[in-house]
């Protein structure tokens, strides 16, 4: 199999498309539509700001190129210069030969001359496959197509700010989430999940209550949560006294660990007996999980749900109490 990367700019894409020079029709491929308006807002933004987009692959058919990989991306492309859809109201502002341009809620035609050259003249790389067999394209499809997605919970990353990225990175490090979180769990960053949970549980209040644990509400939270020095002191605070009291990794069930944690926060938060409750935490909570029918309820399916939050939340809150 032979190709040859070409570098071209989307004036032409769109022209080759339409001439029927660039098929967007291929049995490899899905059909054109899977993408939502963010997510072809975010095509149009990042061409603008100058992000750097993965290659598009096409195969050559009778002097045409059939594109293998890249159709929502052209179909995208095609679509927004042709008028066919507006661009989310959620964009920010971009910046267009030094000047910023407001490019939220706005169709192509609605672009100042700056910005509608500054993005037909934007650029994508295609490589352009030739003396291929079926074999080779597919199998090549199938490797370009075989990394693991990211997970909703992953892709909280890119929306959380640095600031706060660089903390639960940190609190991830702490020896006691080593103990309780396994490797394989980690791996799929169960860790900063329980980072998120446990901040959003110590942000909680009866002005605020808590939402849920699935992507949707935890992004919401990131997106507005200010970090309080005082309350990361606490959760600080409340890991050391739980990496004293576990001396070798324990099992504790995911849809736990945060509640364990909060439960030390506001423990120590309220000044209770933290020597009693890692006594409760080990004697009867973990020692009876298995049994505990008034705990696991929360813990079947929709373990994310308000409800099942919610009902675990409530369970620790009012053994704390107690004590």
């Amino acid at each position: 199999m032979d190709y040859i990367c070409r570098t071209r700019a989307l004036q032409s894409l769109t022209r080759d498309i339409a001439k029927g020079k660039i098929l967007l029709s291929h049995e490899l491929q899905r059909k054109e539509g899977q993408w939502n308006r963010m997510q072809k807002s975010d095509l149009i933004d990042s061409l603008l700001r100058g992000y750097p987009l993965n290659p598009t692959y096409g195969v050559k058919q009778d002097n045409k190129i059939a594109i293998i990989d890249g159709v929502q991306r052209l179909s995208t492309i095609r679509d927004f210069i042709n008028g066919k859809f507006t661009l989310s109201k959620a964009l920010e502002p971009v910046v267009i030969n030094g000047e910023e341009k407001n490019i939220a809620g706005l169709k192509f035609n609605k672009f100042d001359d700056d910005t509608r050259e500054a993005l037909i003249s934007s650029e994508l790389q295609i490589y352009e496959l030739s003396d291929y067999t079926d074999k080779d394209v597919r199998e090549m499809f199938r490797r370009q197509n075989n990394g693991t997605a990211l997970k909703p919970s992953q892709k909280l990353t890119a929306v959380e700010s640095a600031e706060l990225n660089s903390l639960i990175y940190s609190l991830c490090r702490h020896p006691f989430l080593s103990k309780v979180v396994s490797a394989t769990q980690a791996k799929r960053d169960m860790d900063k999940d329980v980072i998120r949970e446990l901040l959003m549980l110590t942000s909680a209040s009866e002005e605020n209550p808590i939402t849920s644990f699935r992507a949707k509400d935890m992004g919401a939270f990131i997106a507005e949560y200010e970090i309080d020095e005082g309350k990361i002191e606490l959760i600080k605070q409340a890991l050391d006294r739980l990496d004293e009291a576990f001396e070798d990794n324990v099992k504790v069930p995911k849809t736990s660990v945060s509640m364990i944690c909060f439960g030390m926060y506001c423990v120590i938060k309220d000044n209770k007996d933290i020597s009693r409750y890692i006594n409760w935490v080990k004697e009867d909570f973990l020692a009876n999980y298995d049994t505990n029918d008034t705990y696991k309820q929360y813990c079947t399916s929709g373990t994310s749900s308000n409800t099942n939050v919610t009902g675990r939340l409530n369970y620790f809150r009012n053994i704390i109490q107690e004590m």
